[in-house]
C-alpha cells in the first residue's frame, strides 16, 4: 500500500487540502469577517471539485454518511468553528485584576 501526505495552500492562504493525515482528507476553508456563507460557498466549490478529479471516491455508507478514519467525524466528517475576536476582553481582564489587588489591599 502506498502512503502519501501532502498539503495544499491556496495563494491567499485562505484554502488548505491536507492529505493523509488523522483524516483521510482534510480541507479548511477560513476567512475575516462575518459573511459565513462566502467562507461555506468556497468550501463547498473546494469539495465538488476535489470529488470531481478522476480515481478519487470516498468511502460513503447509507446509513453512517462519509466514513473517514476519525470516529469524531462520522457521519458528514464536516467540523466547523468560528473565532471571534473580543476586542474589550483584556481590558476587562485587566480590571478583573486590578479590583482583586485593590481589594487584597484592604
Amino acid at each position: 500500500m502506498l502512503m502519501c501526505r501532502g498539503c495544499y495552500v491556496s495563494a491567499d492562504k485562505q484554502f488548505i487540502i491536507w492529505f493523509g493525515e488523522e483524516d483521510q482528507l482534510r480541507i479548511m476553508c477560513m476567512k475575516k469577517g462575518t459573511k459565513l456563507n462566502e467562507v461555506f460557498d468556497r468550501l463547498r466549490d473546494g469539495l465538488d471539485m476535489v470529488e470531481s478529479i478522476e480515481g478519487i471516491k470516498f468511502a460513503t455508507s447509507t446509513k453512517y454518511g462519509y466514513v473517514t478514519s476519525c470516529p469524531s467525524n462520522l457521519g458528514t466528517g464536516m467540523r466547523a468553528s468560528v473565532h471571534i475576536k473580543c476586542k474589550f476582553c483584556i481590558l476587562i481582564s485587566n480590571m478583573n485584576k486590578a479590583v482583586i489587588n485593590y481589594s487584597k489591599r484592604k
